[in-house]
């Protein structure tokens, strides 16, 4: 072999070594790195696509939105007022009598006055107040009675509720029952 051929095979050898040196050293780690950031990507286009919302569930959404913005306006609505507290107690005391109940206490408990939330378009706070209900009659006047609640102009939410059956009274009972009404220094409304 001549000298020039040994010079050129020693060129070629060196060159491929060159070539896979670069190739190890440098390529190769890039080409991990671009493996790693394409599974990332990937991930990342699977979290966005599951983020998107289709127009049929948005419209859903915004449906069942609206439908609780009535609900809760139509609750608000049915608050009573600081000034309609007596006429409010009056009226349960009314529908009671009304379908056969005698009432021998309706105790308003102003102590357990709460705020539980505010009105922020109205700047006004709505609080609970507890009425302790003591009253007699039949069984079924008190199943329609405590139907009846809801007919009520306000909102009225009943607690905890008792039955005592006395032998003397026989054949009423007695109902012991914590009735919540929600009050608002908003205006009067339910008269």
């Amino acid at each position: 072999m001549n000298e020039t051929a040994k010079t050129l095979a020693v060129a070629v050898a060196i060159l491929f070594v060159l070539c896979v040196g670069w190739f190890f050293s440098h390529y190769r780690p890039n080409l991990a790195r671009v493996t790693v950031l394409q599974e990332k990507k990937e991930e990342l286009l699977n979290k966005i696509r599951g983020f998107r919302i289709s127009d049929a569930e948005l419209a859903s959404l915004e449906k069942r939105v609206d439908s609780h913005r009535r609900g809760l306006r139509a609750a608000r609505a049915r608050f009573v007022s600081k000034d309609d507290l007596e006429y409010a107690v009056e009226q349960i005391k009314l529908q009671g009598a009304r379908l056969g109940l005698k009432f021998d206490q309706i105790i308003p408990d102003y102590a357990s006055l709460m705020t539980i939330a505010s009105l922020s378009e109205a700047g006004a706070q709505v609080q609970k107040l507890t009425v302790h209900l003591n009253m007699r009659g039949g069984y079924n006047s008190f199943g329609r009675f405590l139907e009846s609640l809801e007919k009520l102009p306000f909102l009225v939410s009943l607690g905890e509720v008792s039955v005592v059956y006395h032998k003397g009274i026989h054949p009423e009972l007695e109902l012991v029952a914590d009735a919540q009404l929600f009050v608002t220094s908003g205006q009067a409304s339910i008269h």
